[in-house]
Parts: structure tokens; sequence; C-alpha cells
């Protein structure tokens, strides 16, 4: 199961690096400028910059999984992107 969305803060390519790597504290994560990767036990989170978007595509092997690791995600992109009123729905 897989589920995808995307943001548009300010510098997505600054953004993708901070979530990551505040990630990458706890879990497996890796990123670059461009792409980023996070692994959670429940599934993963792939992220990808293109223009002024940041692109978001969340998988896991079952639906209660998925939506955990999508509010794990979705929390935290709130709480960076909060001075951006960034909101994932």
């Amino acid at each position: 199961m897989f589920s995808e969305t995307h943001i548009a803060p300010k510098e997505p390519s600054k953004f993708l690096k901070k979530l990551c790597h505040h990630f990458s504290l706890k879990i497996p994560a890796t990123y670059d400028t461009e792409r980023g990767r996070a692994e959670f036990a429940m599934g993963t989170c792939e992220m990808e910059v293109q223009a002024d978007n940041l692109y978001l595509r969340s998988s896991a092997e079952s639906e209660e999984a998925l939506h955990a690791v999508e509010n794990i995600v979705g929390s935290h992109i709130e709480l960076f992107g909060k001075r951006e009123n960034i909101k994932v729905t």
C-alpha cells in the first residue's frame, strides 16, 4: 500500500535535508539535496524535490502501518513547517 502527497515549502531542498536529518537521529535515513528516504519499522517514506515542491511517497504492508507512517511524517512536516503554516492533509 502507498500514499502520495506534496508540500510547497519556501526552500524544498533545505526542508528535505532538515526532515531527513532529524529522522536519521532515530532511524535509518538517507538524503541529499534532491532525494531522501526514511525507513521506519512499519514502512518507508521516500521524498523528492521537484521544482518548488517536495513530493512524499509513503509505503507499508498494511493500511494500519501506512497510517502510522503518514502520521509520523505528517506531524514532523507540520512541526518543521510551522513558520510557513504548512499543513498535511
